[in-house]
């Protein structure tokens, strides 16, 4: 990402951006625990700022679908749970102890890069009973407990079943 900072002024911001694909944003909302959101347009973002005041830190998330319309500047609280609808969001900030709780804790976000790599690594190649018919030979799908793991020409697809 880009990273600046307030350095020279005698501040002590900082800027980071990462630039990312609409599919990126819409996975990252869907991540968040939001559905029906408007579909973003180019140049679309997702802002997480992070203030503090007397100490204390708080995290505001905007979303801004479509640089045509005007910016949402209050802000959304990311939601426990599951799934809310867009329309239902809370708006405002959240405190910084929070947000990580519900994304390490509740959503299982990665905290780490070695995490990514771990849990991106696809099961061995399943035992010939498993194969697909699909005429690729990298097709298959491996059942792994809570988890389906479905790889093809198309790419991969993990779903996730509840546990009986």
């Amino acid at each position: 990402g880009l990273e600046l900072g307030r350095a020279a002024s005698g501040g002590n911001g900082h800027f980071t951006l990462y630039s990312a694909h609409d599919n990126t944003i819409m996975a990252l909302l869907a991540h968040l625990g939001f559905m029906d959101y408007a579909i973003p347009y180019f140049a679309a973002a997702v802002c997480f700022e992070l203030h503090c005041s007397d100490g204390e830190y708080s995290v505001k998330v905007r979303y801004h679908a479509d640089h045509r319309q005007p910016e949402d500047a209050e802000g959304f609280v990311v939601p426990e749970g599951h799934w809310r609808r867009w329309g239902q969001r809370r708006r405002g900030s959240m405190a910084f102890d929070e947000l990580k709780r519900i994304l390490f804790d509740e959503k299982r976000s990665f905290r780490t890069q070695a995490e990514w790599s771990a849990a991106s690594q696809l099961p061995e190649s399943p035992e010939p009973s498993k194969r697909v018919q699909s005429g690729f030979e990298t097709d298959f799908e491996a059942d792994e407990g809570d988890v389906l793991f479905r790889r093809s020409s198309g790419g991969l697809s993990v779903r996730f079943q509840q546990p009986e």
